[in-house]
């Protein structure tokens, strides 16, 4: 894999991993609006935060993989 296609990878990532912090922050009442599925609200606390940690880590990666490549 070449660096630009790390860097490609990474990104998408990164764009799953904000829509994953976006969708858990429009829950209301443990219901999710796009599936109706029943999340519990400890569940949907717990999602926001990981998926907001998972996206700065990628991020962080994201500009080292960048500045390794220079």
């Amino acid at each position: 894999m070449t660096d630009q296609e790390e860097i490609e990878r990474l990104r998408e990532l990164l764009r799953l991993a904000g829509i994953v912090a976006q969708h858990a922050r429009v829950i209301v009442g443990g219901r999710d609006f796009t599936t109706g599925a029943q999340v519990s609200p400890c569940g949907i606390y717990s999602l926001a935060s990981n998926a907001e940690r998972l996206r700065d880590a990628l991020d962080e990666y994201d500009a080292a993989v960048i500045e390794a490549a220079r």
